[in-house]
């Protein structure tokens, strides 16, 4: 242990925080937790050891996840106590369940009486300041006589006083007239009867209220607050973030994406739909914060599916056949491809239990760090809400994590419950050394999953990547300091967070959408371990043959090197200056830092930019372009030199724009508002994203909507169905301009779209252009040594196959529809995997490539041991 640092474990339970990395010490920790939960509730043991000792078989998955439920909330309370925590858990749990009054709120009221009753036309039917008066008298006879538990929360007091008054009226209402839920010779209780006389007379006395019947009396209020909670909907803006009146809207999947045509004369010009823009400036994190009560409404939204078994957010969405749903735009609903118990963590975190609820995710998805909000979606599609918004998923899953992270020691917990979960009934804790060594290319989200589960089973793992990986956090690594505050300790402002070089895309393709000191999380916890190696600035091939690995003692390669072959685009003048393919434009803003005001790195950009795609990267470059470029003035206007090659007629344009960015700054400051940079940035030339179909047709739109509409609000235009077909240049060979031919969308005889060319051209001035038109597979090795794989003439990816286990190991040829990771290498003996975006099983996405790990670790495990 460092030096300086005293353990901070529970002493009962005699091991140190050093004894969490041992193998032999988590075999003992597992002992010591059954003994726990035999001591607390020995009835619930029995059915966990049950389970355990069947493997799970012949057990019903709606009982499994009982199971794992009631033992996920063990877990919590027994590392509660180890971690000593038992007291920030406690504090979680009751503000969960005091924030329930909320939710039962919302459905009681809002939902069945408020929104069913009352309509929009009805609205000016009612005097909402007279409403207004007479619920403020209300609210002070409640807290003056029997309501306590006032805060500074109105939604909580609303929910809290509405709650109160339903129990009062229908009390009186089954003892005057009676219910079929009522009690046979049902009696009002006292304090019941007492809170009712007194808000009855009050109310009278202040004439707000002339009715003598009680139970009639009770009714009139309960309307009138009905009737203020509908007005105050439309009327009150202080209630325009109240998760009460939060609606799910209903899904049509033609228009997922509002925008605005501003232009009849330019009609494939798209805008945002709104006529205000978001506030960004710098790359730290771009996303809306969220507050506790938010996630909760998620959770509280939640239908529990597991209970039905029919959790299509894990499983995918099937038909009464069998067979996996497409929704209308095409998109196969398959559900979360590490099958995560999606259904089950969102149950107890509802209880209160967020350490349960992270066990749960962490049992299926141990690498949770590099999913979740802005980066995955999709349990999403295949929530079963089909017809209307769906849960928001992922940001349950990430503030779940964030939840943890927060408490003392939290990334410990975390950690620890990546190497042992007692629910993982094959591998509850991590293996000894098994003597044997894998070799992994790629630092990406396949290769660091795919690293981690060979690790928990025992294999020795080198880890090597193209990009140079700093060295940082040493302390927590070399010395194995423990992490006791995560946000003071290892979290960073994204806007000067060195890249860390390590996540593949995640570092340098995916923006500051993601939270990137999550790849921080996932590198301390895997570098910590003594049977991994990485070594970064390293080429397969280059630096290391195939033979060279299998000559240094590995029994196995493995390919986890993303699509790392850009598309690109064939059109005339493609060699002009400030052309960037999306890799190296993403990569040098993020990779060499030119984001970064405090590193000396400098990418050159001009405005107007112009990026071509319709991909989740062409968005991301589209965004990243319009916010790097007030940045880039900043930084060379810093006194620093860049060594730029900037001729004078840029830098008196330059010049120009930064001083309009500066005074904007000023007269922000003044005016006490944050300065509108977006609707500046627009006025010199802004950035459009161009795609050749609709935007509809975009690959963006079927995998993550929501993108476009993020793109939308921070500024930048769309223009659709406009293709490339030549770059013009300047008397300096930079791109000054693009023309493009448009294109003509049509229906054929069966309905079906059709795309020509309209011999029509229109030409957009550029400073800068990005093309993102896709990648290929990476099979760069196989260029450099032909033959080494079998390449897929038709698909362009690697020939996959099964390994068959007889005694002797063979490849079948993989079978159209199954997941499969090996090639067609097999030599003496020892085969080559690949996964990610590489194989045409996993390709498409982070948690697709995490996925392809998960899958493809069990088959590796298989045939070598």
């Amino acid at each position: 242990m460092a030096e300086g640092i005293t353990d901070f474990l529970n002493p009962t339970y005699e091991l140190t925080f050093q004894d969490l990395f041992i193998p032999d010490k988590l075999l003992q920790l597992n002992i010591k937790f059954e003994k726990y939960f035999q001591t607390v509730n020995p009835e619930k043991f029995n059915e966990y050891f049950k389970y355990k000792t069947s493997k799970g078989n012949g057990y019903k998955e709606s009982e499994i996840s009982e199971i794992l439920i009631f033992t996920s909330k063990i877990i919590s309370d027994f590392l509660a106590e180890l971690f000593n925590i038992t007291g920030e858990l406690n504090a979680i749990k009751n503000e969960t369940l005091r924030e329930k009054i909320i939710f039962l709120f919302k459905k009681e009221f809002i939902q069945r009486l408020v929104f069913k009753k009352y309509k929009i036309e009805d609205l000016e039917k009612y005097n909402f300041n007279e409403l207004n008066d007479f619920v403020k008298e209300i609210k002070l006879v409640c807290y003056n006589n029997f309501l306590k538990d006032k805060n500074e929360d109105d939604e909580f007091n609303t929910a809290l006083i509405v709650m109160e008054i339903l129990e009062i009226a229908k009390e009186f209402r089954w003892f005057y007239e009676g219910d079929k839920f009522a009690p046979e010779g049902f009696e009002i209780s006292e304090r019941i009867k007492k809170c009712g006389k007194i808000l009855i007379e009050d109310l009278k006395k202040k004439n707000l209220l002339n009715i003598e019947d009680e139970n009639e009396a009770l009714k009139q209020i309960v309307e009138k607050l009905a009737q203020w909670s509908f007005v105050r909907y439309y009327k009150d803006d202080t209630v325009n973030n109240w998760v009460s009146y939060k609606e799910p809207h209903k899904i049509d999947f033609e228009n997922l994406v509002k925008f605005k045509r501003p232009d009849e004369e330019f009609n494939e010009l798209i805008t945002n739909y709104e006529n205000h823009y978001r506030y960004r400036e710098g790359f730290s994190l771009n996303d809306y914060q969220r507050r506790e009560k938010d996630i909760l409404s998620e959770v509280d939204y939640c239908m529990y599916c597991h209970e039905r078994e029919k959790d299509s957010c894990s499983k995918g969405f099937y038909d009464k056949l069998g067979n996996k749903v497409k929704n209308p735009i095409g998109v196969t609903l398959n559900g979360c491809p590490l099958n995560e118990k999606i259904s089950e963590s969102h149950y107890v975190r509802k209880e209160g239990y967020p350490l349960a609820s992270l066990a749960l995710i962490t049992l299926d998805n141990p690498m949770c760090p590099g999913t979740g909000h802005r980066i995955c979606n999709d349990c999403m599609k295949g929530c079963i809400f089909q017809k209307q918004e769906p849960v928001n998923i992922p940001l349950v899953e990430s503030s779940i994590l964030k939840e943890i992270l927060k408490l003392p020691y939290g990334f410990e917990i975390y950690s620890l419950l990546t190497r042992w979960n007692p629910m993982s009934i094959e591998n509850p804790e991590r293996k000894n050394f098994n003597g044997k060594k894998i070799f992994i290319v790629g630092a990406g989200p396949a290769g660091y999953t795919l690293a981690h589960y060979l690790l928990n089973e025992g294999f020795k793992i080198k880890m090597i990547d193209e990009i140079e990986i700093r060295e940082v956090f040493k302390n927590y690594i070399e010395n194995n300091k423990p992490v006791k505050n995560y946000f003071e300790e290892i979290y960073e402002d994204l806007n000067y967070r060195f890249s860390l070089g390590f996540g593949g895309a995640t570092e340098y393709g995916i923006t500051v959408r993601w939270d990137k000191n999550f790849l921080n999380v996932i590198y301390i916890n895997l570098l910590r371990n003594e049977l991994f190696e990485i070594e970064s600035g390293k080429k397969f091939g280059r630096d290391y043959t195939v033979d060279q690995i299998w000559n240094d003692g590995y029994e196995h390669i493995a390919l986890c090197v993303g699509a790392a072959k850009p598309n690109d685009v064939k059109v005339k003048n493609r060699d002009a200056k400030l052309i960037y393919g999306s890799t190296e434009f993403l990569s040098d803003l993020q990779i060499k830092d030119a984001i970064n005001p405090a590193k000396d790195y400098l990418l050159k950009v001009k405005l107007p930019g112009i990026v071509i795609g319709g991909g989740l990267t062409a968005i991301d470059c589209s965004t990243e372009l319009l916010n790097y470029y007030p940045v880039f003035l900043e930084k060379l206007f810093s006194g620093k030199d860049y060594n730029l090659n900037i001729s004078e007629e840029e830098m008196k344009i330059y010049s120009e724009h930064y001083e309009l960015i500066k005074n904007e700054k000023k007269v922000a400051e003044v005016e006490n508002r944050k300065p509108d940079l977006v609707n500046l940035l627009r006025s010199i030339g802004g950035v459009k994203l161009v795609y050749r179909k609709r935007i509809n047709d975009a690959p963006s739109y079927r995998e993550n909507h929501e993108e476009i509409i993020e793109c939308l609000e921070q500024g930048v235009d769309i223009v659709e169905l406009f293709s490339p077909v030549e770059f013009m240049k300047d008397s300096e060979d930079n791109v000054s301009a693009v023309i493009f031919e448009k294109i003509i969308v049509e229906k054929d005889e069966t309905g079906k779209l059709k795309f020509r060319n309209s011999g029509e051209f229109e030409e957009l001035h550029a400073g800068t252009v990005v093309i993102a038109a896709g990648t290929n597979c990476n099979d760069i090795y196989n260029d450099e040594h032909p033959g080494t794989f079998e390449i897929n003439e038709k698909t362009g990816y690697f020939e996959l196959y099964n390994p068959s286990i007889n005694g002797n190991i063979t490849l079948q040829k993989n079978e159209l529809g199954r997941k499969a990771v090996f090639t067609s290498y097999n030599k003496d003996g020892k085969f080559i995997t690949v996964y990610g975006d590489s194989n045409s099983t996993f390709y498409g996405s982070v948690v697709k490539a995490m996925a392809s790990a998960k899958f493809g670790a069990e088959q590796i495990t298989k045939i070598l041991s």
